[in-house]
């Protein structure tokens, strides 16, 4: 496991999934964790995960989309741990009553997208300018996304949210190109078929052995797939990478499928 002791992380979306697994790992790996969702139970539940392993960490409600409540959150790290090292911009509307709900341009939801904008865009926007501006302060540090492989291919469905997530991967080289001087780094994870509880919620079992089915590896992936991607990012061996989304998809979008 990587060392992040002396480390202090901010992980948004961190009551459940892939924000979950990613805070119990970093802690796991010696950093003291803000554990921040909309879900405060959950959060709080995290926090209790990661304390009975030995590990240092706070809950806290935070609505991304509100400047007020990211400012607020940000601040909390320091207050509580000192600095700030690592952020993981984790949050994003995925639940499954908004997910089957997206489909194509067609059916587009004026209302609904500018929701899913407002929370994945520029609530990841505002995630990175509070951390940036922190971590300039205390000398340098990472700034971690969490996009899709859905931001790179076309579907009949999702339209909304990889439009979302492609907006992501562009915030991700502007926050490097911005940052980089004050020894900011900015990368993204980009997972594919990931079974979190929303996806498990979302995607029946006939489909989900289709994707394992069309994968180069033989499963779909796990949370903690992620989490172990996070924290290397998060590591001093990844401080020379920057600027760049890595694919996290056990292979599924690098062949055609009838290469399986």
């Amino acid at each position: 496991m990587v060392n992040l002791n002396g480390k202090v992380a901010i992980v948004t979306g961190s009551a459940s999934g892939i924000g979950r697994a990613t805070a119990i790992m970093l802690a796991a790996a010696g950093a003291a964790v803000v554990v921040a969702d909309l879900n405060l139970e959950g959060a709080q539940a995290t926090v209790e995960t990661i304390a009975a392993a030995g590990g240092r960490a706070v809950a806290v409600r935070v609505d991304i989309s509100d400047e007020s409540q990211v400012d607020a959150m940000t601040k909390l790290a320091v207050s509580e741990f000192g600095r700030l090292d690592i952020v993981h911009a984790n949050a994003g509307l995925t639940s499954p009553e908004f997910m089957l709900n997206d489909n194509g341009i067609a059916d587009l939801d004026p209302v609904a997208f500018a929701r899913i904008l407002a929370v994945n865009v520029i609530g990841s926007a505002l995630t990175a300018k509070h951390g940036a501006a922190q971590m300039a302060r205390d000398g340098g540090g990472v700034i971690i996304f969490t996009t899709s492989q859905k931001s790179e291919i076309g579907e009949q469905v999702h339209t909304m949210y990889a439009a979302s997530k492609a907006a992501i991967e562009s915030m991700v080289r502007d926050t490097a190109a911005q940052f980089g001087a004050a020894g900011i780094r900015s990368v993204s994870v980009s997972p594919g078929v990931i079974m979190t509880e929303g996806a498990r919620a979302a995607v029946p079992e006939d489909q989900i052995a289709e994707l394992v089915g069309n994968n180069l590896l033989p499963r779909v992936g796990a949370p903690e797939d992620i989490a172990n991607a996070v924290a290397f990012l998060a590591s001093d061996e990844a401080a020379y990478i920057t600027g760049v989304s890595i694919p996290i998809d056990g292979g599924m979008l690098r062949h055609l499928p009838v290469t399986v």
